[in-house]
């Protein structure tokens, strides 16, 4: 199986799909989102996971985006199902923050925290991550700059090319890129889950989407074949120009 997840490697996409699918996969990282949609399009054999929601900062409009154009229902694509991860949250250094005392990438919780974060002057990061640890961040490293990265991933690697640099990301980040873990998990912060959708051929072809005045995306819970859905369904046609069902699929809450 041929799995294509926004990443690069060490992202949280990529963490939850080796959660879901493990060795049955053979896995390829695509740097923007709309990039793994086209590689599952092309790949009729192939599945793509995706971020759609985070419980901190809502719904990832271009996945939303994604999901809406009448390109993803033309192409026989549909929403296969939906993955729910925990997000644990690493400050990840570089080893030359550390100095002498960081020798050897990914050993964790580094004792002296005070001096060693007065040595971060950058902490790059996704935007969700930052904004979720924003705070926490002014508090204990004021004098880092906060840096957006497109994914966890990516700022990872930045902090491994970065003398003074630092990563919010997951603690496989640090082994992939030579990192240290300052702190395994950044605490008193909340709950933070992050649900993925994983797209695929779906064996029955929906129409064309006709274009509305309005778009809107809707989840409900409960299968498209279920009495009381199919009912709620055809009530909602009566009210829509067109009703396109992108899929119906398990949620999947991942450890």
């Amino acid at each position: 199986m041929r799995i294509y997840y926004f990443g690069p490697e060490g992202s949280f996409s990529e963490e939850a799909a080796l959660q879901r699918f493990g060795r049955r996969g053979e896995y390829f990282p695509i740097r923007e989102t709309f990039g793994v949609f086209r590689a599952v399009t092309k790949d009729p054999q192939a599945i793509g996971v995706v971020p759609i929601e985070n419980s901190a900062r809502g719904a990832v409009y271009e996945v939303v985006d994604q999901v809406m154009r009448e390109d993803f229902s033309r192409s026989g694509l549909s929403i296969l199902e939906e993955l729910s991860l925990p997000i644990v949250l690493s400050l990840l250094v570089n080893p030359k923050v550390l100095g002498t005392q960081g020798k050897g990438a990914g050993t964790r919780a580094f004792p002296r925290f005070a001096e060693a974060s007065r040595k971060i002057k950058r902490v790059y990061s996704n935007p969700i991550p930052l904004s979720f640890c924003r705070d926490w961040v002014q508090d204990n490293i004021p004098g880092a700059k906060l840096t957006e990265k497109v994914s966890t991933s990516e700022a990872a690697r930045a902090a491994s090319a970065d003398a003074q640099g630092a990563a919010i990301a997951n603690l496989r980040a640090a082994r992939i890129y030579s990192l240290k873990v300052l702190l395994p998990q950044i605490e008193n912060l909340g709950t933070n889950i992050t649900n993925f959708f994983v797209i695929g051929r779906n064996p029955s072809r929906p129409k064309p989407q006709m274009v509305g005045e309005y778009n809107f995306f809707v989840e409900v819970e409960g299968h498209r074949k279920n009495p009381k859905i199919k009912e709620a369904l055809q009530k909602l046609l009566r009210h829509t120009l067109t009703l396109t069902v992108v899929g119906s699929y398990p949620l999947i809450k991942l450890k």
